[in-house]
């Protein structure tokens, strides 16, 4: 027979384990360095919608957004947002990333240029859903003059594993 501290240790594990297994299936996350501060940026899902989606524009046309949020709730300030464009698998010019230091969407800091490092692996999900993972190194810049709160420039290297929901 099973003594009552033992039965009480088993559910205490099993709860464990169920809510770490909970955690990692939802651990839609955008990690890494912003100017060499460790950030993670969440991706924000409500019903069907998702700060994670993709568009067919045309067959075998894509346009990805990662949109990561600095907490587990809607705000300009701290996003982050990894586009690109792809066809047939392939990708279209060079992936898009802005930050947004603010709560305002203008003066933020974006890449101009081509990044020093882009990974890109694409799964398919469940069903619709498509998994994107991969890397984003490189340099963004201030849209707007820079000020002393706001440097020129900030390096970022973001790691995600995303899955995306399709878009009407």
């Amino acid at each position: 027979m099973m003594s009552i501290n033992h039965f009480f240790k088993l559910l205490l594990g099993t709860t464990l384990t169920l809510s770490l297994i909970a955690l990692s299936a939802n651990a839609n996350t955008l990690q890494g360095s912003l100017n060499g501060k460790q950030q993670s940026w969440h991706i924000l899902q409500r019903d069907d919608m998702s700060t994670a989606s993709y568009t067919e524009l045309s067959p075998g046309m894509l346009t990805v957004t990662l949109q990561g949020h600095s907490e587990q709730r809607y705000a300009v300030k701290g996003t982050l947002s990894v586009n690109f464009t792809m066809m047939n698998g392939q990708m279209i010019g060079n992936p898009e990333v802005a930050y947004f230091p603010t709560k305002k969407f203008m003066q933020n800091y974006s890449n101009q240029d081509k990044p020093a490092h882009w990974e890109l692996e694409i799964k398919q999900a469940k069903g619709d859903h498509m998994r994107f993972t991969g890397r984003y190194q490189g340099t963004l810049n201030y849209t707007g003059a820079p000020s002393e709160d706001k440097p020129e420039s900030m390096d970022i290297d973001v790691h995600f594993d995303i899955t995306a929901t399709p878009q009407s």
